[in-house]
């Protein structure tokens, strides 16, 4: 599996209907050519580590710098572009599992990872997904994992004339946010969305 790839979930509409919300390319050699974490794991850690190094006891660890100074995903060659060894799998579940080397990428440790994509019963007519992640190491690392989906909860099926992600509304329960720098790197500050973009708390 290259790059423990999410690359569709069917679910269906008010009416029924169903349609593919997750959005993503039609084969292989698409998702190989192009940067974007179309619903891949991404990993060894997700998002951005500043100045592409880090502090870690008494070592400093240096990776790849691809995403200006920063090191965005795990670095050039990140879990999104590995190939998946397949576990196991049942009628709604399958386990995929990659092993990193010790300082692949830059990281110290070797690290065994394994993810489970779940569609289960809430006990209603509904399912839901469960991506489950479990991860061991032989050594002090860091690891932040995660699934890179973009949705378009109205599906999709190649039209421009389909309403888009800027059509939904959202709603997030929360009073706070954590401020970027223009790095795109957390600030270390929490602030209140009270009187900004970011102000979610009822729907928009």
């Amino acid at each position: 599996s290259y790059g423990a790839t999410l690359t569709s979930l069917f679910v269906p509409d008010r009416s029924g209907k169903l349609d593919d919300v997750v959005l993503g390319y039609d084969d292989l050699a698409s998702y190989e050519a192009h940067v974007a974490c179309m619903g891949q794991t991404v990993g060894r850690f997700a998002n951005r580590i500043a100045d592409g190094k880090f502090q870690l006891k008494e070592n400093e660890y240096s990776m790849a710098q691809n995403n200006g100074t920063n090191c965005l995903h795990g670095g050039t060659w990140g879990f999104n572009r590995k190939t998946w060894e397949h576990v196991r799998s049942t009628e709604n579940s399958v386990e995929l599992r990659y092993e990193a080397g010790d300082m692949e990428e830059g990281f110290p440790g070797k690290l065994v990872v394994h993810i489970e994509f779940a569609l289960t019963s809430s006990g209603s007519a509904d399912s839901l997904l469960h991506i489950r992640y479990r991860a061991s190491t032989d050594q002090s690392t860091v690891v932040n994992l995660t699934n890179h989906s973009y949705f378009n909860l109205l599906g999709h099926r190649g039209s421009s004339s389909l309403p888009t992600v800027l059509d939904h509304r959202l709603t997030i329960n929360t009073d706070t946010f954590v401020p970027i720098d223009e790095k795109c790197i957390p600030t270390g500050s929490v602030e209140q969305v009270q009187g900004t973009p970011f102000d979610f708390r009822a729907a928009t």
